[in-house]
């Protein structure tokens, strides 16, 4: 799934505002259709963006449950290119599918890749995912590390 000039395959994402636009496309997305949260793109939005790129192969990242059900209209839409939907489900979810992208693999390797990342939809329980770190609030006790030297406060009288 090489992309670029001449390559056969292309990135589309979902996103608004200038921020997260510039990410998307800084992470190598092609094409960014405007939407989001209440604003949703219509199937029309998807068929422009998949008319756009030169490609046999676009990997949509819709970033909304939402805005997927117009992704896919789209894609039923699309004679002339193989269109897959990528089922994320908000901003962070597409910017990992999008990390995991490998051009040197197949469509099919990128798209079982990024819908078996565990942050995507289904691939925890109960759909979320609970990380406990070093420096948060649910470890207090590395919380009062001393990061200037590297020696837990409250650990360093202990002799």
């Amino acid at each position: 799934l090489l992309r670029g000039e001449g390559g056969r395959g292309g990135l589309d994402a979902v996103a608004v505002g200038e921020g997260l636009v510039n990410t998307f496309k800084e992470l190598g997305v092609d094409y960014v259709v405007s939407g989001g949260q209440s604003m949703n793109p219509s199937t029309e939005d998807f068929i422009r963006g998949y008319d756009t790129l030169n490609a046999e192969h676009i990997l949509v990242f819709p970033n909304n449950k939402n805005i997927t059900l117009a992704a896919n209209q789209a894609k039923s839409l699309v004679e002339d290119k193989e269109v897959i939907v990528i089922p994320t489900k908000n901003i962070p979810q597409g910017i990992t599918a999008i990390i995991s992208y490998v051009p040197e693999l197949s469509v099919a390797d990128n798209e079982a890749t990024m819908t078996k990342n565990p942050f995507m939809p289904n691939n925890f329980p109960n759909n979320k995912l609970r990380i406990s770190h070093p420096g948060s609030r649910l470890n207090s006790r590395k919380s009062a590390m001393d990061l200037g030297n590297g020696v837990d406060k409250d650990s360093s009288n202990q002799s």
